[in-house]
């Protein structure tokens, strides 16, 4: 019962048969919002995570939060999530997702694993990159062929001056190059709420239309309502809609969808979030329209520890009469990373690490002299062949950077050397090497 990854999220074309892991995936996305304090199902208010509506709806993925983590707020990040299926007698192994960060709590690796008895095996992993504002600006998906990580989806994002997703790039891998497929833009208000998305698809050497989203919003900046529009060549035509609804602590409570005929709108799921006292969704119940009325489909129960952590979903399909297990999320956690803010040093000569590291292409290097001197900035290659010289010039005290572009250059380690004044003739002489992995 693999899952595998999913990059074409509609909504629309979904039947009975592939729902139930349409809803499995949909719980893999959706639990990054779960899992702590403000454990709502969705937290539409805080742009802090993909919309399940529009993540599904179309060939792409909504703005994630800037710092692209499973971190709201209470001192967790989630290490692991085991996935099992039920199999009429036990609970069955089926899939194990690692996760791991940077000292920014920024998630830069996600490993999912699939079980076949009596091991693990590597299946897909996502690897982030992010700048220094900690906005992740690419994502690469690849997956394990058997032997070694093979290049499969790649998305690059870009950001406005209020740290902003306005741009996401979805490309795939042909085996030579990265191919377009799909590019999203994002247009928010004045409160810098987002208001628009468009979606479009690489066709015969150009972006061409696909779907647009706008969405609305209640007093409380909560989100009420997605409408979406399909582009059929010359002119936008209804196609999805989503009405959300809140509790009065601005828990979701429900989502009711529904798509256009071409004459009306028809009912097609509706969804009822359930949450307690500490607005953590307990309880989720799915209903899909038969034509005259609302039937069970799925269903998530939902329990937690003392710090709201997430702990465990259990999923259940209708069976007529009776709900029964399908499958089932076990989740553990980490304490954050502490992060106190930078300290400026400015009484001795010293070279940082470059950010980000691992980086594609580019990555920016920082250090700092404690007086005015002649510095050397260059980059060399693992047999210590110089490769550039960033700078070479006498520079003022204080904090320094720069950004190397490594474009043209072959994926690998490299390293980059800082050498202030001759360490040979003068007592302020400094030398310092450090690595860094480019990875195309």
């Amino acid at each position: 019962m693999r899952i595998e990854p999913i990059f074409d999220y509609r909504i629309g074309d979904l039947t009975m048969k592939n729902f139930t892991t349409f809803l499995i995936f949909l719980t893999c996305m959706a639990s990054f919002t779960v899992f702590s304090q403000e454990g709502v199902f969705i937290d539409f208010k805080s742009e802090k995570i993909k919309s399940l509506i529009s993540l599904n709806s179309s060939r792409g993925e909504q703005p994630q939060i800037a710092n692209d983590n499973i971190f709201y707020g209470n001192g967790f990040l989630v290490d692991e999530i085991n996935g099992r299926y039920w199999s009429g007698i036990n609970w069955v192994n089926d899939t194990l997702t690692t996760y791991n960060y940077d000292a920014n709590n920024n998630l830069i690796e996600r490993l999912t694993r699939y079980y076949q008895v009596p091991n693990w095996f590597n299946d897909w992993r996502e690897i982030n990159f992010y700048d220094s504002n900690n906005n992740k600006i690419e994502s690469q998906i690849h997956n394990w062929d058997g032997n070694q990580w093979a290049n499969q989806w790649k998305s690059t994002y870009s950001y406005d001056a209020h740290n902003k997703m306005i741009e996401q790039l979805n490309q795939s891998w042909d085996g030579n190059n990265w191919i377009n497929q799909s590019k999203w833009t994002y247009i928010y208000g004045s409160s810098q709420e987002m208001v628009e998305s468009l979606c479009q698809i690489w066709e015969n050497e150009a972006w061409v239309n696909d779907i647009r989203w706008t969405y609305n919003y209640d007093n409380n900046d909560n989100r009420i309502e997605e409408f979406g529009q399909s582009w059929d060549g010359s002119n936008w035509l209804n196609y999805y809609k989503f009405e959300l609804y809140y509790d009065e602590n601005s828990n979701l409570s429900e989502i009711l969808e529904q798509s256009w005929t071409g004459y009306f709108w028809v009912n097609e799921w509706n969804g009822f979030f359930t949450s307690n006292n500490d607005n953590c969704c307990i309880e989720e119940l799915w209903k899909y329209w038969d034509g005259l009325m609302w039937k069970n489909c799925s269903r998530g129960l939902f329990s937690y520890d003392g710090n709201n952590n997430r702990l465990e979903e259990l999923w259940q399909t209708w069976n007529n009469s009776t709900w029964n297990d399908s499958y089932k999320y076990l989740l553990s956690y980490i304490p954050t990373t502490q992060i106190e803010p930078a300290k400026i040093v400015t009484n001795k000569y010293l070279l940082l690490n470059n950010y980000p590291n691992p980086f594609n292409p580019s990555t920016v290097i920082n250090w700092q002299l404690a007086s005015s001197s002649q510095v050397r900035l260059s980059v060399y290659n693992l047999i210590g062949q110089e490769i550039v010289v960033l700078v070479n010039e006498r520079l003022n005290a204080g904090s320094h950077s720069i950004q190397w572009n490594a474009e043209n250059m072959a994926s690998g380690y490299y390293l980059y050397r800082l050498q202030v004044g001759d360490p040979m003739l003068t007592r302020n002489g400094y030398v310092e090497t450090r690595k860094m992995v480019l990875m195309k």
